[in-house]
């Protein structure tokens, strides 16, 4: 069979097909790579609570929206996870006396908990939760919370092992010396930092459509200025002065509220942590060493064999791109953290990231034309593991 892989005639098709218990055809390298690079995008996204009233239409619309940015930017997804993981536990924290979890945290944080207005439901604040569990109006476990997800053990689990077979059969490829395709060099870096999204989300609750609905408190208790006790009207009214709220914040107050309106639709964008300030956690800089690891990920394809010079070079150019603007980004965020500085930097780089990126995204099909014959070869352990 050796003699078959050394011809100049070689056909994958007739090798494969000869002798399948060795040798992969093109489409099982696509299956693999879309199965996991689907597994770290599509399936890993944990997205907010939707809009009151959206249909299934823009609900597809926004998964699309957040798969693309998955896509091009998975490390951007990452911060917002990261963000997300934080503010739940803060939550969880603050709740604690109630025997709250990481897993209540996400829950509250993605719009879980609403009021009934005339109309349309009104998004409860995480820290106005306090008098609704004080008065046992919000009783739920941990596991009561994830029985409204639409993931469940064997969901995760089907990602985790096919992320974890992928990881392996690459690493395999690598210590036999075997050929790895640039498509599958570039899925190596979803798989990766698919791990570190993943292991964020772990307790939230996947695609929830709707909040929990409570009756609004009135005749609260509230503490003055001055520490006095005062009456207010609502549960309502003691948010209303907020200027961190959500929708003040993201520009999502309902049309014809008020400034200061006491209640704000469930307006979740998309993936978005509702309230997240990523300044306030310094995330930044986290992110973007992120960015380039990714970037760095798609440089060990540097020595692989390309069809043309001319994909070679793209290639390189714009792996070493989507690495070395993370970086400049980073010794800006280093050397100058105001946010101004590293918003121009940003607004610089941005356009040639992601044209390097989408560089990449196309590259690692184009390249598939012409292997060489090894790229052909399984790496056989790795085929124990389960997957698809």
């Amino acid at each position: 069979m050796s003699h078959m892989l050394n011809s100049q005639k070689f056909d994958q098709n007739e090798i494969f097909y000869q002798d399948p218990g060795h040798y992969r055809s093109i489409w099982d390298i696509i299956w693999s790579c879309l199965v996991t690079i689907g597994s770290c995008t599509w399936l890993a996204l944990h997205l907010n609570i939707r809009k009151q009233g959206k249909g299934t239409l823009w609900k597809l619309g926004r998964h699309v929206v957040a798969f693309f940015v998955a896509l091009i930017a998975p490390e951007v997804i990452i911060e917002i996870a990261w963000c997300q993981w934080i503010i739940a536990k803060k939550i969880a924290n603050d709740y604690k006396d109630h025997n709250w979890t990481v897993t209540h945290g996400f829950f509250a944080n993605m719009g879980g908990f609403a009021v009934q207005g005339d109309e349309r439901y009104y998004l409860l604040k995480p820290k106005d939760l306090r008098a609704y569990l004080d008065r046992g109006e919000i009783n739920l476990t941990e596991e009561q919370v994830q029985d409204r997800s639409k993931g469940d053990m064997f969901t995760k689990g089907f990602v985790v092992l096919q992320t974890t077979w992928f990881i392996i059969q690459v690493l395999t490829r690598a210590a036999a010396h075997l050929p790895i395709t640039e498509l599958e060099v570039s899925t190596l870096g979803f798989a990766i930092l698919n791990g570190i999204t993943y292991a964020l989300w772990w307790n939230k609750p996947l695609d929830v459509q709707c909040p929990i609905i409570l009756k609004e408190i009135t005749a609260l208790p509230s503490k003055g200025a001055d520490g006095s006790t005062k009456q207010v009207n609502s549960e309502a009214d003691q948010v209303s002065g907020a200027e961190d709220h959500p929708a003040k914040k993201h520009g999502l107050a309902q049309s014809g509220d008020r400034e200061g309106s006491p209640r704000t639709r469930v307006t979740t964008i998309s993936f978005l942590a509702q309230g997240v300030d990523t300044r306030t956690y310094s995330t930044a800089g986290y992110t973007l060493v992120i960015g380039m690891i990714f970037g760095g990920i798609h440089c060990l394809a540097w020595l692989s064999d390309f069809p043309t010079t001319t994909e070679e070079l793209i290639w390189k150019v714009a792996s070493i791109t989507t690495a070395a603007l993370p970086a400049l980004l980073f010794i800006v965020w280093i050397i100058n953290g105001t946010q101004n500085l590293l918003g121009v930097t940003l607004s610089i780089a941005l356009v040639p990231y992601i044209i390097a990126r989408l560089l990449l995204l196309v590259l690692i099909f184009t390249t598939l034309r012409s292997l060489p014959p090894n790229a052909y070869v399984i790496a056989h352990w790795a085929t124990f593991i389960p997957h698809i």
